[in-house]
């Protein structure tokens, strides 16, 4: 019968041991500086996307309007005429200001609706 070298073996666990949770530990501060760094990134991709994205002026009724770069004066110009007859239409005359005008953002792009319509399309 052999007789086990029971401090060898204590000092090879606690080795194991030492080593697994300074592995661990490490990989958690990896994760959380790798969070900090991607969260600052989109942070700053908001932050330029939405001071690039719009453009203020202001109308002859003194109110600011805030319109997006990618929209035309005359886009904006159709948009308050449509506005103005609907309103009219419906016996509404009070005087109106058009404040802000964004473009729609789509929920998921044309090549993800056009896949998901054909695949579940029924026979």
């Amino acid at each position: 019968m052999e007789l086990v070298d029971w401090g060898f073996s204590n000092a090879v666990v606690i080795t194991g041991l030492v080593v697994v949770f300074a592995i661990l530990i490490l990989l958690v501060i990896l994760c959380v500086m790798m969070g900090k760094v991607f969260q600052s990134v989109n942070n700053a991709k908001k932050g330029n996307s939405q001071n690039n994205s719009s453009v203020a002026s202001v109308s002859s009724q003194g109110s600011v309007s805030i319109i997006d770069d990618g929209i035309g004066d005359d886009v904006v110009a159709a948009i308050t005429a449509a506005i103005a007859v609907m309103m009219s239409s419906e016996g509404n005359a009070r005087p109106f200001a058009v404040r802000s005008v964004k473009r729609a953002r789509e929920l998921r792009p044309a090549w993800n609706a056009a896949g998901i319509s054909e695949n579940t399309r029924p026979f």
